[in-house]
């Protein structure tokens, strides 16, 4: 019942989607697990009330306990607070430009600890980290990408600090 057009490998840039990270089951039981994304807070609560509604379609159909909805809250969307201190992003981007690379603000479609950390009142947004092909098997970063990200916020230590 999940459309199959808003999953990770079908949506890009700021489109929410469901991504499946998981399934197991017996002849007992089968639990399924997603993780569920979006960019805008209403979008999301609305793909987390489309999740109720397939529950309660399995419940009507199947008996009301045969299927189980748990909703776990891991990451929120960073940007919320972020807007709020644009600053660091700027000192961010001079950061990056002093270290010879162009920065491309890109939207992160999932969780960083950014995220977290920036809805416990620490603004944190994420900077990247030099790797490449996430969530998959081929999941890299180079030696030169890791020295890099610490120049770089190494860069902006020293102009916060200087603040």
């Amino acid at each position: 019942k999940i459309p199959k057009n808003e999953t990770p490998e079908h949506t890009e840039g700021r489109e929410g989607f469901y991504h499946l990270t998981d399934i197991s089951g017996n002849v007992e039981k089968a639990e399924l697990s997603y993780i569920v994304r979006d960019h805008d807070m209403q979008k999301f609560l609305n793909r987390i009330d489309y999740l109720k509604k397939i529950e309660k379609e399995m419940q009507d159909l199947y008996g009301k306990e045969t299927v189980t909805l748990k909703i776990q809250e891991s990451y929120r969307n960073m940007n919320e607070i972020i807007r709020e201190h644009m600053e660091i992003i700027e000192i961010a981007k001079e950061a990056i430009r002093e270290n010879g690379i162009e920065p491309t603000p890109d939207p992160i479609r999932g969780g960083t600890d950014g995220a977290t950390l920036s809805h416990k009142g620490l603004p944190c947004p994420n900077l990247g980290t030099g790797g490449y092909a996430y969530h998959g098997p081929m999941e890299h970063v180079t030696v030169e990408g890791m020295e890099t990200v610490v120049r770089i916020i190494k860069k902006i230590s020293e102009k916060v600090t200087a603040l």
